[in-house]
């Protein structure tokens, strides 16, 4: 495993920690989520436009987890 792979799993592994922390689904704690969501390098709490912002940052990092991803299985197709 290299080590973008580990961070991309990691930052796949915090998010959904993140969405197990927040309603209306689960239990809400909120302070756990804010723990969480500055590990993420998010804002909290989100000011006005905050929540824009913090999307931005989430996808961003979510498709640069997923390029991981296609590499790593790219890779492992050509062997």
């Amino acid at each position: 495993m290299t080590p973008e792979l580990l961070a991309s799993l990691s930052f796949l592994e915090q998010l959904v920690k993140l969405r197990n922390k927040l309603p209306p689904y689960h239990t809400p704690s909120m302070e756990e989520a804010s723990e969480i969501m500055k590990s993420l390098g998010i804002a909290f709490p989100a000011e006005a436009g905050g929540w824009q912002k913090n999307s931005e940052i989430l996808l961003k990092k979510f498709l640069n987890a997923l390029r991981e991803f296609r590499i790593m299985l790219t890779r492992l197709a050509m062997m």
